[in-house]
């Protein structure tokens, strides 16, 4: 997104808002308003795109990685669960990565093995 300042937007524009009333400024600032939430919802749809049901993904919490499942994805967040099942979190998807599908079938072999070895009586104690 490129930023501008009042040299950039067209003369044309800013004489017409010098010359608009009270309301019509209003007018224009809701129409202003509409297109940016417009906007924004576009790029978040785009960005939920990109995931789907049970994707495994990390993002990062007050310097700690969070890696989770997804369990839900709502119109602007997706919900996922934490690997050790006991958190939930509700995370906008610009804020999230894709664990590569590599990793997740590790995890899921780890996951696997570990069962395994419980069930087995060989926890390793």
């Amino acid at each position: 997104m490129t930023d501008f300042n009042n040299e950039q937007l067209p003369i044309q524009i800013s004489n017409a808002i010098d010359t608009l009333s009270e309301n019509q400024l209003r007018y224009l600032y809701r129409l202003i308003a509409d297109r940016l939430k417009l906007m924004n919802s576009a790029k978040t749809i785009n960005a939920l795109a990109k995931f789907k049901l049970n994707d495994i993904v990390s993002f990062n919490h007050n310097g700690t990685q969070i890696t989770g499942r997804i369990i839900r994805i709502n119109q602007k967040t997706v919900s996922l669960l934490t690997l050790d099942g006991k958190h939930k979190w509700n995370v906008s998807p610009s804020f999230i990565n894709k664990i590569l599908q590599e990793k997740t079938a590790e995890y899921f072999e780890k996951i696997k093995n570990d069962i395994t070895e419980i069930i087995s009586g060989n926890t390793g104690n």
